[in-house]
C-alpha cells in the first residue's frame, strides 16, 4: 500500500485529539465478550431473528467469528460503541442462497464485511466511518483483496452507498430461514470506499455518514 494513504488511513482512524479509539483487527478471542453483549443488544431490539438457534447454527458451523477478524470502536472510559468483522474471502454470503453465491463468484477478490453494530447511544458519533477507515487500511495492508462484499436490510443500503458500497442487483433477495424480504448485496472496491466515504482523503466535503446496525 502507498505510505502515505497507509497513514491517511491511519490518521482518519484514530484523528487527533477524538474521543475514543479504533482498535483492531481483532482474533475475535479477543473481543469476544463485549462483542458478543453489544451483538445482543443491538439485534434483540431490532434484528431478533440473528439470535436465533438457525441463524447462530449456521454461524457456528461455518466458524465465521474465529475466521474473521473484527475491528472495535472504544469510548474514552473503555466501553465497546462499535464494531465489524471482515475476513479474506466471502464465508456467510455464498452459503445463504443460490443467488447470493451467485453474486459473490461475480466480484472477484473480494472480502466480505459482516456484524456491523453500533451501540444506538452513541450513533451521533463518527465511529463507523472510522471503523471502516480502519477496515481498509488492514485490508490494503494484506494485499489480498480489492474491495469487499456484504448483505443488507433495504432500509440500510442508502447508509452502506455513503461509503461507496452499493447494491450489486435491483430486486431485493430472499434469505431462507430469515423472516425480511428485502435484502441486498452490496460492494465496493477500496479505491471507491476511499473515493467516496473517506471524503477527507480526497480534500472533499460532504456531510458525514451516521451510523447504522446492520
Amino acid at each position: 500500500m502507498d505510505p502515505e494513504l497507509d497513514r491517511l488511513l491511519a490518521d482518519y482512524a484514530n484523528p487527533e485529539g477524538a474521543r475514543g479509539r479504533v482498535t483492531g483487527p481483532h482474533a475475535f478471542s479477543e473481543v469476544a465478550g463485549p462483542v458478543s453483549v453489544l451483538r445482543a443488544e443491538v439485534y434483540g431490539a431490532s434484528m431478533p431473528h440473528l439470535l436465533e438457534a438457525p441463524v447462530v447454527a449456521q454461524e457456528e458451523a461455518l466458524g465465521i467469528d474465529g475466521r474473521t477478524r473484527h475491528l472495535c470502536a472504544w469510548t474514552d472510559d473503555g466501553a465497546l460503541t462499535a464494531a465489524l468483522r471482515v475476513s479474506a474471502d466471502p464465508i456467510e454470503l455464498p452459503t445463504l442462497s443460490g443467488r447470493c453465491a451467485e453474486l459473490v463468484a461475480a466480484l472477484p477478490a473480494h472480502g466480505e464485511i459482516s456484524r456491523v453494530i453500533t451501540d444506538p447511544r452513541h450513533r451521533r458519533r463518527d465511529h463507523i466511518s472510522r471503523l471502516f477507515a480502519a477496515m481498509v487500511r488492514a485490508m490494503l495492508a494484506e494485499g489480498d483483496t480489492v474491495g469487499v462484499v456484504g448483505l443488507c436490510r433495504r432500509r440500510v443500503v442508502r447508509f452502506y452507498a455513503r461509503f461507496g458500497m452499493v447494491a450489486v442487483h435491483e430486486d431485493p433477495l430472499t434469505v431462507p430461514g430469515r423472516p425480511d424480504q428485502d435484502y441486498f448485496v452490496v460492494a465496493a472496491t477500496f479505491e471507491k470506499m476511499v473515493e467516496v466515504g473517506m471524503y477527507r482523503l480526497v480534500g472533499g466535503d460532504r456531510p458525514r455518514p451516521q451510523p447504522a446496525g446492520s
